[in-house]
Parts: C-alpha cells; sequence; structure tokens
C-alpha cells in the first residue's frame, strides 16, 4: 500500500479505538511530502490503467474498467493523461461517459449538471431540425442572461432554459418576460429574492422599535427589466421609477432555493400601499402590481421598438436599419409582442432579403463551430471537447458574467487572434484532432458533386466532360474543382479573388508536404472553413 493508503489504515484503526471510548478523532491531514507521493502512485496506478484498457476492444473497456478496485478506478479517473482521457472518452457512449465521472472520489453533483447542459446545447444547435427554435432560444437566454454559477444557479438554469426560454422563444413576449421574472434563476441571478418591503410586515412594519428590520429594496431585478429587458436605457424611466418598481416586486421569492425550491410570492415581504410609478398610480394590490406592471412594460411602445432593434441586431446587421426595425416594432404592437409576427416581418423585408446586408454578420463561436459541423455533416460524438473549444475561444456556455450577456457585435469577435483559433480550430478538426471525432472530407465532396448538376453547352446542348473541353487552358486543375466543391458545400454566395488566391497559394506551398488524397482534401476543408466568408453569415 501507498504512503496515502497505509495513513488512512491507521486513521481507521485509531478512530474505531477512540470510538468505542466516546473520544472524536478529527481525519488525517497529509503532510506536503505525503501528498506528492500520493499523486505520483496515483499517476503511475492510471497509466498502468490506461495501457490495459487501450489494449483492448472499445466495447469491452468500460467493462473491464469496472473490475478494477475501486481506490484504483478513483485514481484512474482523477490521475489519467489528458490526451488519454480524451481518446478513451471519444469512443465511449455517453452513458460509459456519466459512469466515467461516477468513478471519480467527491462527486460535483451540480458541476455534472452544468456540463451536460453544456454538451446537449451544442447538440442541438448542430443536429436540430428545428433551427429557429434554437437560435431564438439562443437569443433570448443570451437576452435574459444568466450567470450559471451565482449561487443555487446551476441547479436551476438547465429548467431555466428548458421551461422558461425554451417553450416561449416564439410566442408572445409578455409571457416570456413573466415567466424570466417568475424563475428561480433569475430571482437568485439578479438577488429579487432578497428584495422585502421596508414597511412590510417580514421587516417589522413601521414600528420603529421593531427588532426585525434592518433588510429592504435590492433594485437590482427593477433596474434590468427595464434597462436591459423591456423599454431599454433609454426608455423614459428614472431612478424613482427603479425603486418604486423595485417595491412593486417585493415578496416576488424563492421557496428554499437551499433545496431547489420554485417561486413564491410572499405577502408578508410585499411593500403595502400605492406606489407611483411610469407616469401611474399602482394601488396596493399584492403580486398583481408586478403583473400588471410587466404588462405594461411589454405592451410598451419603447419595448417594441427596443426588442426589434434587437433581434434585427441579431439576423440583419450590427447597426439594422431604421426603417426595418420600425416595421418591426409597428408588427410587435399591432400583433400584441407576438414574436413570430415580428420574425417573420423581418425576414419578408426588402433589407433582409437585399445584397447590403449578405454576409453582414460575423458568427460568434457557438455559431462558428455549430456551423462547422453542420456544414460539412460531421458528427458531434465528443461535445464535451466542443465545450472546451467555445470556452477557448473567449464565449463558456452559460457563464456571461455581467446581465447583458455576450455581446454579438463583429467588434466582439473579429480579431487577428479569433481568426487564428478558428483556422487552428478547422485544421485540428479535418485532422480527427477535436475529440477523436471523425471527419470525412471524401464523404464531403462526394455529396456535394453528386448533388450538382451536371454542367451543359448551351451551343452544343450537350453535357461538358473534360473530354470535351478542346483547350489544356479551359480545363481547371484538380485543386480548382475541389475548391469549387467545397466553397459551394460550405459557403453560401462564394468567396472573393482575394480569399481564393490566398487558398490556392496555401495549397500550392504545402502539396510537397501532403501525403494522401485524403489528408490533401482535409487541408483544402481546412483552408475553406478559415476562410473569412465562413466566418460570416
Amino acid at each position: 500500500a501507498g504512503l496515502y493508503e497505509t495513513q488512512v489504515y491507521k486513521w481507521n484503526a485509531e478512530r474505531d479505538q477512540k470510538n468505542a471510548a466516546g473520544q472524536a478523532v478529527p481525519p488525517p491531514v497529509l503532510t506536503d511530502e505525503q501528498v506528492a507521493q500520493k499523486k505520483k502512485e496515483d499517476q503511475a496506478t492510471a497509466a498502468r490503467i490506461a495501457g490495459q484498457l487501450f489494449a483492448l476492444p472499445k466495447q469491452e473497456r468500460m467493462l473491464a474498467l469496472m473490475k478494477v478496485p475501486v481506490a484504483e478506478r478513483i485514481a484512474f479517473v482523477g490521475s489519467v493523461d489528458g490526451d488519454q482521457k480524451r481518446l478513451l472518452m471519444a469512443d465511449m457512449t455517453p452513458r460509459e461517459r456519466e459512469v466515467f465521472y461516477g468513478m471519480a472520489a467527491h462527486i460535483d453533483a451540480s458541476g455534472v449538471a452544468v456540463s451536460e447542459l453544456q454538451q446537449a446545447k451544442l447538440v442541438r444547435a448542430i443536429q436540430s431540425e428545428r433551427q429557429l427554435q434554437e437560435v431564438m432560444t439562443d437569443f433570448w437566454f443570451n437576452h435574459f442572461n444568466i450567470y450559471i454559477y451565482k449561487d443555487q444557479d446551476k441547479i436551476y438554469t438547465p429548467a431555466y432554459e428548458r421551461d422558461v426560454i425554451r417553450p416561449h422563444a416564439l410566442g408572445k413576449f409578455r409571457e416570456l418576460l413573466v415567466a424570466t421574472a417568475e424563475s428561480p434563476a433569475m430571482m437568485v441571478y439578479l438577488d429579487n429574492y432578497t428584495s422585502i418591503g421596508p414597511n412590510s410586515v417580514a421587516n417589522g412594519g413601521n414600528n420603529p422599535n421593531s427588532k426585525r428590520g434592518g433588510r429592504g429594496l435590492n433594485e437590482n431585478y427593477a433596474r434590468e427589466v427595464m434597462e436591459l429587458h423591456t423599454v431599454g436605457v433609454n426608455g423614459g424611466y428614472t431612478q424613482a421609477d427603479v425603486t418604486h418598481l423595485a417595491a412593486i416586486l417585493t415578496g416576488w421569492g424563492v421557496d428554499h432555493q437551499e433545496l431547489g425550491g420554485g417561486f413564491i410570492f410572499n405577502p408578508k415581504a410585499h411593500e403595502p400601499g400605492t406606489k407611483e410609478w411610469f407616469g401611474q398610480t399602482v394601488k396596493e394590490d399584492g403580486m398583481n402590481e408586478g403583473l400588471n406592471a410587466l404588462t405594461t412594460l411589454a405592451a410598451s411602445p419603447k419595448t417594441a421598438h427596443f426588442i426589434s432593434s434587437l433581434i434585427a441586431q441579431r439576423f440583419v446587421a450590427d447597426t439594422p436599419p431604421p426603417a426595418l426595425v420600425d416595421r418591426m416594432a409597428k408588427t410587435y404592437l399591432s400583433s400584441d409582442g407576438d414574436i413570430s409576427a415580428v420574425l417573420r416581418a423581418m425576414v419578408q423585408s426588402p433589407e433582409f432579403n437585399s445584397h447590403r446586408y449578405f454576409r453582414n454578420k460575423v458568427k460568434t463561436p457557438v455559431e462558428f463551430v455549430a456551423s462547422t459541423f453542420r456544414s460539412t455533416a460531421t458528427d458531434p460524438a465528443n461535445p464535451a471537447s466542443l465545450v472546451y473549444t467555445i470556452q477557448r475561444m473567449g464565449m463558456p456556455l452559460y457563464q456571461a458574467l455581467p446581465p447583458t450577456g455576450y455581446y454579438i457585435t463583429a467588434e466582439q469577435w473579429m480579431n487577428t487572434a479569433a481568426l487564428v483559433d478558428r483556422l487552428n480550430f478547422a485544421v485540428a478538426l479535418t485532422r480527427n484532432g477535436i475529440g477523436g471525432m471523425k471527419f470525412d472530407a471524401p464523404r464531403l465532396v462526394a455529396l456535394q458533386l453528386m448533388a450538382q448538376p451536371a454542367p451543359v453547352d448551351a451551343k452544343q446542348g450537350r453535357v461538358v466532360t473534360a473530354a470535351s473541353v478542346s483547350t489544356p487552358e479551359a480545363r481547371r486543375s484538380g485543386t480548382d474543382v475541389v475548391l469549387g466543391v467545397l466553397e459551394s458545400a460550405l459557403i453560401t454566395g462564394g468567396v472573393s479573388d482575394r480569399t481564393q488566391q490566398f487558398m490556392h497559394q496555401q495549397a500550392e506551398q504545402s502539396q510537397a508536404n501532403v501525403g494522401s488524397p485524403t489528408e490533401r482534401l482535409n487541408q483544402l476543408t481546412a483552408l475553406v472553413l478559415g476562410s473569412p466568408e465562413f466566418q460570416m453569415r
């Protein structure tokens, strides 16, 4: 046995002896030397087990691992080399991966939930056939952003996206707004559950001798629901409106968040009396005060314009055309905030279909990775690797700390470092270097070729073939043909002459160093994926 096991054995014996005498025994504390020795032993154990597993067929590895003694399994999961771990997990089923993580000591259940939520988001982005639903779910989560590592939001975030954002992503804005306001995830993130009316029963009323006072309004949610969620920073509200809305929303809270409880309205914590807010007098009416205030905000022309502007910014341009935003806002008001109707007005507009706004938006890291997998028909068999990739690109999922969420404009994502990261990702993917996921360039080219109609000579009325081209100058090189196929498969609208020239230069310079035809296809695919045109949508 190693030093650690020996130490624990001695402690167990001492504990049993002293417990019999009614004496408590603190757990052992290892010295730095013992900690280093244990780490070395665990790494050796992990390396030995990894070698044994790699010698087995993929389908037999998990069964063999389950037969390893528990202490060695814990050492393996915690100390296995990173590259070996990624290779092993790339060949595991989702169920096997869950079992693998369950073998570790001191399992962080909330951490597993966060990891699975992140992976599920990317798998849906890549494989869902309801793309608009996924795009709008992502849009609204970012709009009503919460930070997953704020207190209990590690537990609340999955339900927040599943039960609050997704069902309302294409519905009425007012219903989405109320659902987010009542969500424990939002309550925790913006602290509204801590807000108590200064004169409420829960705070001792207006009795100056009460010993129950000391807590009061928290204005975080009241401010953000106007500034970021509805009317916007120029929406015409004042600081007094923020304070009074916070009073209106007192009593809205969470039923034992430490136990994962749901929304609750506590009338004892609600600020009594009439409030003046946003140009109107709000009579005392318990929870209805807050519901009516949210309804007022959702119906405001300021909200119609602000939300329409953000949607147009997401789909059309970083600075959306004012005429388009005005028409979308008009549709919002006439349809009682119907999100689907606003989207329909946008996609039917001349601006949305104008060449001026074609390929005008830079893809975020999530959009870039998802579009890469979708356009190349690559199976996201190891989504955990993609979660890490997105994080390295500067967009860790569900981890935007400020209420603004992630910015979606070009200056945030288009710079030299970002382009290098994306090109490196494209190269690694085409070399099967992203979590062991299999990239198949020949299949991609073959599918695209089969989907293209054969070219016809209009004068001669026959299909054009290589043999029918009379002059060598008229024939394109193999690189020309393959690049053309890849561009048509991966990029709508082609690429610029400058991009075309650069890709040809890179292909020619590296031709001598590229081995098989498949490797050359992979290289050409990486060039197309790394092109400026593929970064746009």
